[in-house]
Order: C-alpha cells, then structure tokens, then sequence
C-alpha cells in the first residue's frame, strides 16, 4: 500500500517494522483517531458530517467518516488532494473489543492501475 502512494523505500522499511498505537476515541458522534510510532498524527471526526482536512507526511487529504452499513465499525474516505488516489479505511472492532481489523483499500482515478489492499490487526493493550 506504501509503495502503491509512493513512499521511499526507506519510509516503508522502517513503517513496516514499526508498531504503532492507535488511540480511538467515540464519544456521541464525534471521533478522535491519534496515531503514535513511525508516523504520529490525531484528527477529530464528526461521524457522517462534513469532510475533515489531514495531512500524512506532507501528503493532503480530506477525508470523511460514516458507519459501516453493518454498523460493525467505520470507515474513513480519505481523498488524497493533487495525488490522483482514494484511500478506504474500514476498522472493526471484535465483539470481545480485544482487537481492531483496519482494512486499507487504495483507489487510483487512472482505472487502469490496480487497486491495492492492506489488512492490519492491532491488540488492545489496556482495558479502559
């Protein structure tokens, strides 16, 4: 998926061995994901409201954040500002919340390049 949006082979080596935390928190309809390891970024969402600016290393999105339709997680449509690629972010909790699904599904404009996709699987580390 690194690779696919252009990172340096040396980002994503070191990405790759690298395990972040991600803090998520959902009050109400409003969610806040901060991100801490390799990369460290925290943005608050409205859950179903209007787009949200973020940055990744440089890199411009807008993304926006609804309910998955089987209401067993979200997902965040992050558009990637002059870089011609969509990224779909769906995260699933299990229903033992012992640890999240993220599921990374990156999108060109140019049909035709190949959709690229990520799973990742993170453990919950407190109980709070």
């Amino acid at each position: 998926l690194l690779a696919a949006q252009g990172v340096p082979w040396a980002l994503r080596s070191a990405a790759n061995r690298a395990r972040p935390t991600h803090k998520i928190t959902h009050r109400g309809n409003i969610l806040t994901i901060k991100i801490e390891g390799i990369i460290e970024t925290e943005t608050t969402y409205e859950i179903g409201g209007p787009p949200t600016d973020s940055s990744v290393r440089g890199r411009q999105f807008q993304d926006s954040v609804t309910y998955l339709e089987d209401k067993t997680g979200i997902q965040t449509m992050k558009r990637a500002i002059n870089d011609g690629y969509s990224v779909r972010v769906c995260r699933r909790l299990a229903p033992d919340r012992s640890r999240l699904t993220m599921t990374s599904t990156l999108t060109f404009d140019d049909k035709s390049m190949e959709t690229v996709e990520c799973t990742q699987i993170f453990h919950r580390i407190d109980s709070q």
